[in-house]
Protein backbone atom coordinates (compact mmCIF):
# COMPACT_ATOMS: atom_id res chain seq x y z
CA UNK A 1 0.00 0.00 0.00
CA UNK A 2 1.51 3.29 -1.05
CA UNK A 3 1.39 6.36 1.15
CA UNK A 4 -0.97 7.91 -1.38
CA UNK A 5 -3.42 5.03 -0.97
CA UNK A 6 -3.15 5.30 2.80
CA UNK A 7 -3.92 9.02 2.63
CA UNK A 8 -6.88 8.31 0.41
CA UNK A 9 -8.27 5.68 2.76
CA UNK A 10 -7.97 8.10 5.67
CA UNK A 11 -9.64 10.81 3.60
CA UNK A 12 -12.53 8.49 2.66
CA UNK A 13 -12.97 7.46 6.29
CA UNK A 14 -13.15 11.11 7.34
CA UNK A 15 -15.67 11.82 4.61
CA UNK A 16 -18.03 8.98 5.51
CA UNK A 17 -19.98 10.94 8.16
CA UNK A 18 -20.41 13.78 5.66
CA UNK A 19 -21.78 11.37 3.08
CA UNK A 20 -24.17 9.90 5.64
CA UNK A 21 -25.38 13.37 6.62
CA UNK A 22 -25.82 14.26 2.98
CA UNK A 23 -27.80 11.08 2.31
CA UNK A 24 -29.93 11.78 5.36
CA UNK A 25 -30.69 15.29 4.15
CA UNK A 26 -31.48 13.92 0.70
CA UNK A 27 -33.93 11.40 2.18
CA UNK A 28 -35.64 14.13 4.18
CA UNK A 29 -35.85 16.33 1.10
CA UNK A 30 -37.27 13.51 -1.00
CA UNK A 31 -39.74 12.68 1.76
CA UNK A 32 -40.92 16.29 1.89
CA UNK A 33 -41.32 16.43 -1.88
CA UNK A 34 -43.29 13.20 -1.87
CA UNK A 35 -45.47 14.52 0.93
CA UNK A 36 -46.17 17.70 -1.00
CA UNK A 37 -46.94 15.66 -4.10
CA UNK A 38 -49.45 13.57 -2.16
CA UNK A 39 -50.99 16.72 -0.72
CA UNK A 40 -51.49 18.29 -4.16
CA UNK A 41 -52.98 15.04 -5.45
CA UNK A 42 -55.42 15.00 -2.55
CA UNK A 43 -56.44 18.56 -3.32
CA UNK A 44 -57.04 17.71 -6.98
CA UNK A 45 -59.41 14.87 -6.11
Amino acid sequence: MSSFQRLRVRYEANRLPDVKNWLGQLEVKLGQEKGEELESRRRLQ
